[in-house]
């Protein structure tokens, strides 16, 4: 079971706290609500969702580089079980293209809107695979998802116009 469906966890239930029409900005920048680590802590620099009113184009620094996403993503693609998570958390699926590298079972309560998502690899799909589901927006718990053993850099994947989030857990989910 991933740190996120535990059911005691201190994590904030993030489907209750951002609107509607401003989930997928939350997705893709305002994960700072759970994600503090690369991101940095609340009042930053991070921008969310909340703080945007849902706006676009949205910039937010992540783990050192700036990320901006020019309009809401449609397409977006969750390349391991802590960002799928955090994307079903939200309540986001119609607006997923895919995901992948899915280690545990889903957690009970997202089960169906996972079954709604085509999953593209059970590991890192390869870079073919990964630019055949059209992504517009890329997220990850590992920095490794961002290689080009994988889907590639972050780099190249901003010069195709995909804005990256790197879903970082913060220390007291992971050490408990």
């Amino acid at each position: 079971m991933s740190a996120y469906s535990r059911p005691n966890s201190p994590r904030p239930n993030v489907a209750r706290r951002v609107p509607a029409r401003s989930r997928l900005v939350a997705l893709g920048l305002g994960l700072a609500i759970a994600a503090t680590g690369c991101a940095g802590a609340p009042g930053s620099g991070s921008s969310s969702a909340s703080a945007t009113g849902g706006a676009f184009p949205v910039s937010v620094n992540n783990c050192g580089r700036t990320v901006t996403v020019k309009q809401q993503p449609t397409r977006a693609v969750a390349l391991n079980q802590g960002a799928i998570e955090e994307a079903l958390a939200l309540g986001v699926q119609k607006q997923m293209a895919g995901t992948a590298y899915l280690d545990d079972k889903v957690a009970d309560k997202y089960k169906d809107a996972y079954a709604s998502i085509p999953v593209l690899a059970d590991k890192y799909p390869t870079k073919e695979v990964f630019a055949q589901a059209k992504p517009d927006f890329a997220l990850t718990s590992y920095a490794s998802a961002f290689s080009d053993k994988a889907v590639g850099t972050r780099d190249e994947l901003e010069q195709q116009g995909i804005p990256t989030y790197l879903v970082v857990l913060p220390r007291e989910v992971v050490n408990g």
